[in-house]
C-alpha cells in the first residue's frame, strides 16, 4: 500500500502493511481508524475481502505486541465474518481487537453504524481437531497434472482491471493473481502460483507482517479468491464471502513456492437468488522433499445474481468471461 502524507511509514525493511496510522490502546485492546480508498479496492467501489482480513490480523498482531503470529504460536487459526452494514470506498471504518483469554475478537465497523460490517477471531485451532489439508490425494495427482500437460484440461479464468489480487490496472500496488481451474477425475480445482519466478515473488513478498514474514493476510486474500473462483465455477455464478475459515499452519518464509488450490465442496439450493456454497482449499509448497503443508481453509459463499451480471460486464478477457457464464445478457 502507499503510504499517505503524515501517516507513519514502515522502513523499507519492513515492506509494505494495511495499517498507516496510529494504532491505539493497551495490550489487551487496540483500536484504529481508517478511510476507505482505490488502494483497498476489490470489487467496483467495495473493499475487497481480503483487504478486511488482512487489517484485523495486522491490528490483532502489532496490537498485542507481536504476539499472535510470533513463531512459537502455530498453527493460528482465524474465524472471518461477514455481514452487517455495506461498506463502501470512501467510508470511515473503525477497527479494534480484543484479546480474551488466548483468542483476540476483531471487528470492523461503519463509522456512524452500531453492527460491524466485518468480525473475526484468531487463537490456536482446538488441540482436538485435525488441521492438515483434506484432499490431498486428489491434490497430489493434479499437482502432477499442473506440472505435466495443462493444454487439454486446464483453463484460464477471467481477471478485474482495479482487484487488490487479481487486477491488472491498479495504481496501487497489488497482487496481480492469475488463477487456472484444472479437471481432475471429474473435480474442478482452481489454482494459482505463488513465488514461481523473482518478479512474481515480489508482488507477495513486499507485503510483510513482519521483517522476514508474508503478511498472513495476502495468502488469505489470494486463497479467498481462490475458493471462491472454486465455487464459480461448480455454480456458475458470482459470490459473495459469508465465513471463511483459516489454520495458518506455520510461518513462511520470503522465498517459498507455493501453489495455492480451492474446490467446491458441496451447494445447497438451485434457485441463484438462495444458493449457497462450500469450498475447501489451502497453500501447499513447491519443491523437493516433504514440506509441511502452509494454510488450510474451508468456507461459505452466498451467490448474487446481480454480482453475475456484474462480472459478465467487467471482466476480462470477455471470451472467458464467457466460457464460463455466457454473454452478458443471457
Amino acid at each position: 500500500m502507499e503510504h499517505e502524507e503524515g501517516q507513519q511509514r514502515p522502513s523499507d525493511t519492513e515492506g509494505i502493511r494495511f495499517l498507516t496510522t496510529t494504532i491505539e490502546g493497551e495490550p489487551d485492546g487496540a483500536q484504529v481508524t481508517l478511510t476507505l480508498d482505490k488502494r483497498h479496492e476489490g470489487w467496483l467501489g467495495v473493499p475487497h475481502g481480503g483487504i478486511l482480513m488482512s487489517l484485523v490480523l495486522e491490528l490483532a498482531h502489532h496490537g498485542m505486541n507481536r504476539t499472535l503470529f510470533s513463531p512459537g504460536q502455530f498453527p493460528v487459526r482465524a474465524s472471518f465474518r461477514w455481514g452487517g452494514p455495506t461498506v463502501s470506498l470512501g467510508d470511515e471504518l473503525r477497527i479494534t481487537a480484543q484479546k480474551e483469554g488466548t483468542a483476540i475478537h476483531t471487528a470492523i465497523t461503519k463509522v456512524g453504524e452500531e453492527a460491524p460490517s466485518f468480525s473475526a477471531t484468531m487463537g490456536p485451532p482446538p488441540a482436538s481437531e485435525e488441521t492438515a489439508p483434506r484432499h490431498l490425494d486428489n491434490l497430489t495427482e493434479a499437482m502432477e497434472a499442473i506440472g505435466t500437460d495443462t493444454k487439454d484440461n486446464v483453463l484460464p479464468l477471467p481477471y478485474a482491471t482495479n482487484c487488490f489480487v487479481c487486477g491488472s490496472e491498479r495504481e496501487h500496488p497489488g497482487l496481480t493473481r492469475r488463477f487456472y481451474c484444472l479437471e481432475a477425475k471429474g473435480t474442478q480445482i482452481v489454482f494459482t502460483s505463488i513465488g514461481l519466478d523473482p518478479d512474481d515473488q515480489n508482488e507477495v513478498s513486499r507485503f510483510q507482517l513482519d521483517e522476514a514474514m508474508i503478511h498472513p493476510g495476502v495468502l488469505a486474500a489470494i486463497l479467498d479468491e481462490t475458493m471462491g473462483w472454486g465455487g464459480f465455477v461448480e455454480a456458475r455464478h458470482g459470490g459473495m464471502t459469508v465465513k471463511l475459515d483459516v489454520d495458518f499452519l506455520r510461518p513462511v518464509d520470503r522465498s517459498e513456492k507455493m501453489l495455492c488450490y480451492g474446490l467446491c465442496s458441496g451447494t445447497r439450493g438451485k434457485n441463484p437468488n438462495r444458493m449457497f456454497w462450500f469450498a475447501e482449499g489451502g497453500i501447499l509448497p513447491m519443491g523437493e522433499g516433504d514440506l509441511p503443508p502452509i494454510i488450510r481453509a474451508t468456507g461459505q459463499w452466498l451467490a448474487m445474481p446481480d454480482l453475475t451480471q456484474e462480472m459478465r460486464k467487467h471482466l476480462r478477457p470477455a471470451e472467458w468471461m464467457d466460457r464460463w457464464f455466457g454473454p452478458a445478457g443471457e
